[in-house]
């Protein structure tokens, strides 16, 4: 019986500073005649392809002869893994060519082993005559080969800008292949300002690395961060890995809608068309989703407003609804809100000032007028007020006004928009009885517009023309002795012309009561009715006369004679307003030699005919008078 011999042989490679034990113990029985050993070599792996194991040779005590004679093999049954049975083929092959063992491909021990704390290769070594069994162990130690990795190359979170500091959020662990203090992992977060990095023991003892918020989060300031989680072994040298994490701010509904401006401002003219655009309002929110859909509207807005403009609930465009008008209303103050998905409102002032548009047409008023005016009304006579007034503003409001046909007045501006008529020369009733004044207003807009105003203005009469007869005498013939009462043939004719105002009395002329013109009228239609009646009826007798008296002297053709009419008289006859009588004298003869004149008294001539008096005024003043034959008449007013 051989006793138990072990030698420990320790050589250092130069591949990656490894260290390399080799340690063999020898363990010899006999058991019917033969003899049992086993060799026991530890290596690194990842050793350089090439690099020597052991010498299975000098570790057995043989030497190359005594191998070849009895017959040393290497039987490998005992290795379970394809790696294994490769990695022992090979070292079979290896060891018949050469007594000491070399490592003829990469042995990679998480490969071979996974994450097992012992990884080794066994195969039995068989030296015949006589038959020793060797039992051949390999051990192969971690080496930090394998740097530490993340599953997952980057790791996404969605953090809502309302999480509270302090919350915590679990991040996903490395792992690392190696063993040992290969192992030992250590995290570390880049630099950030919201973040920090907190570590957690899982049930299995395992650390995970933690993230912790330190400050809140604002998405409207910045909506994602990208960090970058770093973990280490704790081998020599050190190795390394990274991860990427993406955080997603998610929104909550912060912040408000705000208006592009506090109050927009925009001119318009007047009669736009409807369904125009008046202006666009705009607002935005720094929230996302539905937190940052806006909804457009009037706020608190008068009701003219609602009847003149709309705006899109969408878009924010305003535009007209109804005509507007200058003259109506001049500006629009309309409050406008913006409304997010929240519930948050903001509000905004929008100012639509109107611009004018000359689109009316001046108007003339009448504020006082003397209607009718005397026809004596001295030069200046301020006769109306008017006044004109454009409902336009500026230059289209402007109003100037004239009168458009040569007359006697004229316009003199007073103040404001008032215009004083007044006359520019004395007023003749006779001529123009009344006067029918044009006025045209026109404005300074482009184009100007005008408009006219006809006031109607009558001139009232006064007492300013003496009445006239058609002849300035007249002389009648009669013969001598005749008998008393015989008629006389003269007759004179005045024109009858009526007014209110005047009166014209001939001596004698019976009282006449007027009540109104209207009865003064009728009665001067009846007068020449019966006038013309009575003139025809004059003429034939006349003739008459004449046949029988062919020496009589008739009357004077050019006068026209009438009837006897009983008039009751009125005393006074100078009621007129000219301060001297006018008077014709009428004379009567007997015989056409006879230079003498009486004038017989009128109670012994009967009244037969009239001598008519003409008056160019009207009224009471041109009634008509009469006077017996053979008396002088003398017409006063």
């Amino acid at each position: 019986m051989q006793g138990m011999a072990e030698r420990v042989v320790q050589q250092t490679q130069r591949f990656k500073g490894i260290r390399r034990q080799v340690m063999i113990s020898f363990l010899f029985s006999c058991l019917f005649h033969s003899v049992c050993g086993q060799l026991q070599y530890s290596i690194f792996e990842e050793m350089q392809k090439g690099a020597t194991i052991g010498n299975i040779a000098n570790d057995l005590g043989l030497n190359i002869k005594e191998i070849a004679a009895r017959k040393f093999r290497i039987d490998s049954q005992l290795s379970k893994t394809r790696d294994v049975a490769n990695v022992g083929k090979k070292v079979r092959e290896h060891v018949r060519e050469r007594p000491d063992k070399n490592a003829n491909d990469r042995i990679d021990r998480e490969a071979l082993c996974g994450a097992t704390e012992e990884c080794f290769l066994t195969f039995d070594a068989v030296i015949e005559n006589p038959l020793n069994i060797f039992h051949v162990r390999i051990d192969i130690k971690d080496i930090n080969d394998n740097p530490p990795r993340f599953i997952q190359e980057k790791t996404e979170l969605e953090i809502s800008e309302a999480t509270s500091p302090g919350t915590k959020f679990i991040l996903q662990n490395a792992e690392d292949m190696d063993l040992g203090i290969h192992s030992i992992l250590t995290y570390k977060l880049g630099a950030n300002k919201h973040f920090a990095l907190g570590e957690k023991k899982g049930t299995n003892g395992r650390t995970f690395p933690e993230l912790i918020l330190q400050t809140s989060l604002d998405r409207e300031t910045q909506s994602n961060h990208e960090l970058i989680l770093t973990v280490s072994d704790s081998g020599i040298p050190v190795q390394t890995g990274t991860t990427l994490i993406m955080i997603t701010v998610t929104d909550f509904n912060d912040n408000v809608p705000i208006f592009t401006q506090e109050v927009y401002k925009v001119n318009i003219h007047e009669n736009i068309p409807i369904h125009s655009t008046v202006l666009h309002v705009n607002a935005s929110d720094k929230d996302e989703g539905v937190n940052a859909q806006i909804t457009y509207s009037f706020s608190t807005t008068a009701t003219n407003v609602l009847r003149k403009f709309t705006i899109n609930s969408k878009t924010g465009e305003i535009t007209t609804k109804g005509n507007v008008d200058f003259e109506e209303v001049k500006y629009y103050d309309i409050s406008v809100q913006a409304q997010d998905g929240g519930g948050l409102v903001s509000h905004t002032k929008v100012l639509i000032q109107i611009m004018d548009e000359n689109d009316n047409a001046p108007h003339i008023s009448v504020s006082s007028i003397t209607n009718p005016i005397s026809e004596d009304s001295p030069t200046g006579t301020v006769v109306a007020l008017i006044k004109a007034h454009d409902l336009d503003s500026g230059e289209n409001g402007e109003v100037d006004c004239e009168i458009i046909v040569v007359m006697p007045f004229k316009l003199l501006s007073s103040f404001g928009n008032f215009y004083k008529i007044i006359t520019t020369s004395s007023l003749d009733r006779e001529k123009t009885p009344h006067h029918n004044i044009t006025i045209q207003a026109k404005d300074k807009g482009s184009p100007p517009l005008s408009s006219l105003k006809t006031i109607r203005l009558d001139v009232l009469d006064i007492n300013d023309n003496p009445p006239e007869f058609e002849k300035s005498s007249y002389v009648a013939y009669v013969t001598e002795n005749n008998q008393p009462g015989a008629s006389i043939y003269t007759t004179v004719t005045l024109t009858l012309v009526v007014s209110d105002n005047f009166q014209h009395v001939i001596p004698e002329v019976s009282n006449q009561s007027r009540n109104s013109q209207s009865n003064v009228q009728i009665y001067l239609v009846i007068a020449i009715a019966l006038i013309s009646f009575l003139f025809m009826l004059t003429v034939m007798l006349g003739v008459i006369s004449k046949y029988r008296e062919s020496k009589m002297a008739t009357s004077l053709s050019s006068m026209a004679t009438y009837p006897q009419i009983d008039h009751n008289f009125i005393p006074k006859f100078n009621i007129g307003t000219l301060p001297l009588p006018y008077s014709y004298d009428v004379c009567v003869t007997l015989d056409p030699s006879e230079r003498n004149f009486p004038s017989p008294s009128h109670n012994n001539v009967p009244v037969e005919n009239l001598i008519d008096a003409d008056d160019a005024d009207v009224g009471i003043e041109s009634v008509k008078g009469t006077a017996p034959t053979g008396e002088i008449l003398q017409v006063s007013y």
